[in-house]
């Protein structure tokens, strides 16, 4: 507190008036430090809400990584080290969703876009569940790179356990993001054989 004050040439009453303002808009969080001899010093610390609120460089880092790795190995190397980085985060909430219904899943990823990005809402149509994200955490690297809006599409893909269209996207300049799936997944005819690309494969003799 002692040193807040000099540093910021305010009296200590003052001081801890401000503190406490920004305690109450979670932006400062605080500490005993103990070990001194006398009172225990109380230490200040930028909460993570605090820090969203500082310039951040990690989308223009992230989008050189990525221009870098496709110049060594192609788009495709980009796909695929997307494709990981979304098995990883969807795996991270497997334990959670295990055994859960589609409905359930559809709340739980909700819930999660809420964490992650701080405003998401759930709308079911007759025959879809409609997942709107209205803040893209990853929309300045979208910008930038749209294989972004693919990879956050697979994270729900994986979460929900079924197929999901990316209806809408902020980084195409629409007002939110809307994740799409349908309520009874399509089930394609027993005797129809597909290969791995989705392709109908062919006859057999």
């Amino acid at each position: 507190m002692a040193d807040l004050s000099a540093d910021l040439g305010v009296v200590p009453v003052t001081m801890r008036a401000h503190l406490q303002a920004l305690q109450q808009q979670g932006l400062v969080c605080s500490e005993d430090e103990r070990g001194h001899v006398g009172r225990p010093r109380r230490r200040y610390h930028l909460t993570a809400k605090a820090r969203a609120l500082l310039p951040n460089r990690t989308g223009a880092l992230a989008a050189g990584l990525l221009a870098g790795l496709q110049a060594l190995t192609g788009s495709r190397g980009v796909d695929q080290l997307l494709d990981v980085a979304a098995s990883r985060v969807a795996a991270r909430h497997a334990p959670d969703l295990a055994g859960k219904s589609l409905p359930d899943r559809v709340t739980a990823a909700e819930a999660l876009l809420n964490e992650e990005s701080g405003l998401a809402s759930v709308e079911e149509t007759r025959d879809r569940f409609l997942i709107r994200d209205y803040n893209c955490p990853y929309t300045e690297l979208a910008l930038e790179r749209p294989e972004i809006c693919r990879y956050h599409t697979q994270i729900v893909t994986r979460l929900l356990g079924a197929p999901v269209t990316l209806e809408r996207s902020i980084a195409r300049g629409e007002a939110h993001c809307v994740f799409s799936v349908a309520k009874q997944p399509v089930q394609r005819p027993a005797a129809v054989r597909t290969l791995s690309d989705g392709r109908v494969a062919p006859r057999r003799p």
